[in-house]
């Protein structure tokens, strides 16, 4: 289980709050959730880069990274990790911390629900 502080701009930031446990503190929140996305993750050998390509794909999308999509861990993906990080109300370490993995994990399943259900997988009923 992680646990870290958050702002509201980090809540307002996620698709949902699906599997999040909150406490409301004097100056933001107390999130917990069970993590699916590992700093470690960051660090992976190279046949397991998946991860890291896909948060580079969605920073790209958000107009936050550059660079060139390779599931890397390196300066560039730091600083995209930091706009985000400023962007969603954290502290902008260009680190994967805690809650910064825990809304990169929702935004890409939420991404993936999303491209699931376009309109060339929907069934419409019409043979």
């Amino acid at each position: 289980m992680q646990v870290q502080a958050v702002t509201d701009a980090w809540l307002a930031r996620l698709p949902t709050r699906e599997g999040l446990c909150l406490q409301r503190l004097a100056d933001g929140w107390q999130a917990g959730w069970r993590a699916r996305l590992r700093a470690e993750d960051f660090l992976a050998a190279q046949d397991q880069r998946a991860r890291v390509l896909a948060v580079q794909v969605l920073l790209q999308a958000e107009g936050l990274y550059g660079g060139p999509l390779d599931g890397l861990y390196g300066p560039r993906m730091r600083a995209a990790i930091a706009r985000f990080q400023q962007h969603s109300g954290l502290p902008s370490s260009g680190a994967p911390d805690p809650a910064t993995l825990f809304l990169f994990d929702t935004l890409l399943a939420a991404r993936a629900a999303t491209s699931s259900t376009s309109p060339e997988t929907q069934h419409h009923g019409n043979g």
